[in-house]
C-alpha cells in the first residue's frame, strides 16, 4: 500500500456566537423571554447567520485557509471556527518529512545506546 501525504497548518481561528434573537434586537433589559411561532426545529448545534458565517470564512480564506473546521461548543453556545491551509505535499516535502523521521529515529537510538553504555559501565565498576 502506498501513502498519500498532505500538509496542514492552522492559519486562523475565531468563533461565532449563536444568538439569533439578538440579531433581531432581543435585549434582556427589555424582554423576559422569547417564543417561536410555527414549527420548532431542533438541532444539536445553535443557529447562526449565514451572512456572518460567510464573512468569517471569507476572512479565513483571505488569511490563506482553503479548508475550515467548524465545531459546536455547547458550553458557550458558539461555533469554534478554524481556518486550515490543507494541500497535497510535494515530493520534496515528503522526502524531507521521511528524512526527519529517520533522523529522529537515529537520534533516539543513539541516546538509548549511550544510556545503556553508561549503565553497563556503572555495573562493571560496582
Amino acid at each position: 500500500m502506498k501513502t498519500m501525504y498532505f500538509k496542514s497548518a492552522q492559519v486562523a481561528q475565531t468563533y461565532l456566537r449563536s444568538n439569533p434573537e439578538e440579531d433581531f434586537g432581543f435585549d434582556y433589559d427589555l424582554y423576559d423571554t422569547t417564543d417561536v411561532i410555527g414549527k420548532r426545529v431542533y438541532f444539536d448545534a445553535g443557529l447562526v447567520s449565514i451572512n456572518k458565517m460567510i464573512e468569517k470564512l471569507q476572512e479565513m480564506k483571505q488569511a490563506g485557509a482553503n479548508y475550515a473546521s467548524i465545531d459546536w461548543h455547547c458550553d458557550h453556545q458558539e461555533y469554534d471556527i478554524y481556518g486550515i491551509q490543507y494541500d497535497k505535499a510535494s515530493d520534496e516535502e515528503v522526502e524531507e518529512h521521511k528524512a526527519n523521521i529517520e533522523k529522529r529515529k537515529e537520534a533516539k537510538k543513539n541516546s538509548e545506546i549511550a544510556e545503556l553504555e553508561k549503565k553497563l559501565a556503572s555495573l562493571k565498576n560496582n
